[in-house]
């Protein structure tokens, strides 16, 4: 059993603590934040995510952050139902044609509506994923450009590596040509809407004290890489534990149609308040985080106290999702689905002693995750239309063994999820 500090490299360390979330992400008074360890070069146009600049991301974040926070999702809440309705219509015409059920791969469908979720909220136009349940090659190359980012990241301790690495720098290229597509396209339509993350980036373009199209066509795009497959990763992943544990699904099932009487109480503020719900949620992202690891940090020049003791300078440092929702030590029964510790009658209970700070699944401080209130609300309205309409179940008596999964940074290679869905009887 390892303890909660962790050598994983000649020069990193990882950690399983509440300290350590608090000493490497946020910022304290008086003392430099901890840059994240990502290549550097002059040439190269850093966005939001991999930002090693303090400023410059600050300034990224408060553009980004105010197209897709609490009040932007709740303005814009009319576009997650009118996607989802699509891909609630694609279930109810294959439960037709098959006879009143269907088996259906579930983590496809969801990788579908938050591609097309994200193109919407973007500029007013989806991918067409739902059109045929088909995702578009930029979905692919995406992932594949991600994949690759996680490899560059991990062997960035190489010089060779690192300038590899920048030449064949990936994962924006693909969304940064969508995003100068979708621009020009905008500007040949007085169709789209003009409240739209595109829009609303590159209004302040050149004006004084604004950004160059330069940086706000890769923040853009960033828009892109991080609303898609992080989204859809959590939704997948809770999912799965949800059939593996039929009494969970059946508890939350229930708690879904006894508040929501009628499909139009199907509502963020409705949702929100779903008590067992949202212990599901946040259970989930314990088990399966929409990004399993985190992009490293790096200790300051005069070397940084974290966890009660002096790390060296250039040490590379941080606190990973998936091996801190899974630590023993800090959870009972730390591989198990329990939504109840969670609740009250968990923390006050059985799951009194359990770590709850040792995971924060959007990241702590100043750089932590700007989309997490679109995801919150894609996540419950996903999950409550489909149970609110549908009997689900696991199509196969032995579910793939998820634990097992092949990670890449801040994505999976999510295997196929067959679920068994028949509308319910009583509507």
């Amino acid at each position: 059993m390892y303890g909660p500090i962790v050598r994983v490299g000649p020069n990193e360390l990882s950690y399983v603590t509440e300290e350590a979330w608090n000493d490497i992400y946020k910022t304290r008074k008086g003392e430099e934040q901890l840059k994240k360890a990502f290549p550097q070069t002059p040439s190269f146009q850093h966005g939001l995510m991999d930002n090693p600049y303090d400023d410059q991301q600050a300034v990224c974040r408060k553009i980004l952050a105010s197209t897709i926070n609490d009040q932007a999702v709740r303005r814009n809440e009319n576009i997650l139902h009118s996607n989802i309705s699509a891909l609630l219509k694609h279930l109810q015409r294959k439960v037709r044609d098959n006879g009143g059920k269907a088996v259906l791969d579930i983590a496809h469908c969801y990788e579908c509506v938050a591609f097309d979720i994200i193109g919407d909220l973007f500029s007013g136009e989806t991918f067409g994923c739902l059109k045929d349940l088909e995702l578009p090659p930029l979905h692919g190359e995406l992932v594949l450009g991600l994949k690759r980012l996680a490899i560059g990241c991990a062997f960035q301790t190489s010089a060779l590596t690192r300038f590899l690495f920048l030449r064949r720098e990936a994962p924006p290229l693909p969304a940064v040509t969508e995003t100068e597509r979708r621009l020009k396209q905008s500007k040949k339509s007085s169709e789209k809407r003009n409240d739209n993350i595109l829009s609303h980036v590159f209004e302040d373009v050149n004006r004084p004290n604004g950004i160059d199209r330069k940086l706000a066509t890769r923040l853009a795009a960033d828009s892109i890489i991080g609303g898609f497959d992080t989204i859809a990763i959590a939704m997948v992943g809770t999912t799965y534990f949800l059939v593996q544990n039929p009494s969970k699904l059946a508890t939350v099932t229930a708690e879904i149609r006894s508040k929501l009487k009628s499909k139009s109480d199907i509502t963020l503020a409705n949702v929100n308040s779903l008590r067992y719900l949202n212990a599901v949620f946040t259970e989930g992202l314990r088990l399966w985080p929409p990004g399993p690891e985190t992009l490293r940090r790096i200790t300051n020049a005069q070397g940084n106290i974290i966890n009660g003791d002096l790390i060296p300078p250039k040490t590379l440092v941080g606190v990973y999702h998936w091996t801190a929702g899974r630590y023993s030590r800090a959870w009972k029964d730390a591989e198990a689905f329990v939504p109840e510790r969670w609740l009250e009658e968990g923390m006050n209970g059985k799951y009194a002693n359990d770590q709850r700070g040792v995971i924060n699944s959007f990241q702590a401080g100043p750089r932590n995750c700007p989309g997490q209130a679109l995801a919150n609300a894609e996540f419950r309205l996903v999950l409550v239309t489909l149970l609110w309409h549908f009997d689900i179940a696991a199509a196969e008596h032995q579910l793939p063994d998820w634990s097992k999964t092949k990670i890449f940074g801040l994505v999976a290679n999510k295997q196929p999820l067959m679920v068994k869905i028949t509308p319910r009887s009583e509507i």
